[in-house]
């Protein structure tokens, strides 16, 4: 029995690992084209806020797939002291992409944007408030590792929608990029864990079952109502407090 259960604990850390790499080439490839070689061609052009956003998201994604390593080679110890370091990446992620958000309202309307300006805004506050209960999830639950792993991985997993809806850039006669790319491509990898829990445990955790449930459903509704009345009402509700 013991090696039943250490085969399969095994299983999952080398499933997690797989998974952490896989959130690192999305986090790269999906920022690639209008991040990465704009950059490396001098024609990226942004306030400092946006570099210390992107500093803090590639550093949380980063972190998650160190961890995963530190669990898989038993280095538990080093694993909870950068957890201290996650919690200053989590607070950084959400100041600085809140920071994010008002610096693009203020640059879209000049642009004239106007409305869309103003919609974008509340995508983002809604956003940093599900990865915070996330996160802080995570955080209570850290004694508990088997609910700790997998909110911080649905935590990682909602981070990189950003990352998932710029690979419209690589596929631009895409048809509804924001569904193909911002709803089934970004919360596939939950549905594959949910996938490998019931083939490896038989069932399908809690944390996935009602939380990733939740997540998916949050992320299919806020795509089709984006932008439309009742949305706007709610944006420039909260834009009027920042312009």
């Amino acid at each position: 029995m013991s090696s039943i259960t250490k085969t399969t604990g095994n299983q999952r850390s080398r499933f997690f690992i797989v998974m952490a790499m896989f959130f690192a080439f999305v986090a790269i490839a999906g920022f690639a084209k209008t991040f990465f070689l704009p950059l490396m061609q001098d024609t990226f052009k942004a306030a400092p806020i946006f570099f210390v956003h992107g500093g803090f998201f590639f550093a949380w994604v980063f972190l998650f797939a160190v961890q995963v390593f530190l669990i898989r080679f038993k280095n538990p110890s080093l694993h909870r002291k950068l957890g201290v370091l996650a919690m200053v990446i989590a607070v950084g992620m959400v100041v600085s992409c809140i920071g994010v958000g008002i610096s693009a309202l203020h640059r879209d309307l000049a642009l004239g944007l106007g409305q869309i300006a103003r919609s974008s805004l509340l995508g983002v506050f809604t956003g940093m408030l599900i990865f915070s209960s996330l996160f802080i999830a995570g955080i209570m639950y850290r004694r508990r590792s088997d609910y700790h792993k997998r909110l911080m991985f649905l935590a990682t997993v909602f981070v990189l929608w950003p990352a998932w809806f710029r690979f419209r850039h690589y596929f631009p006669d895409v048809p509804r990029p924001e569904i193909v790319f911002g709803f089934v491509f970004a919360d596939i990898p939950i549905i594959i864990a949910m996938i490998y829990d019931k083939l490896t445990i038989k069932r399908v955790h809690p944390v996935y079952l009602y939380v990733g449930t939740v997540l998916i459903i949050e992320n299919f509704v806020e795509v089709m109502i984006f932008d439309s009345p009742p949305w706007q009402i709610a944006a420039n509700w909260l834009a009027g407090f920042f312009i």
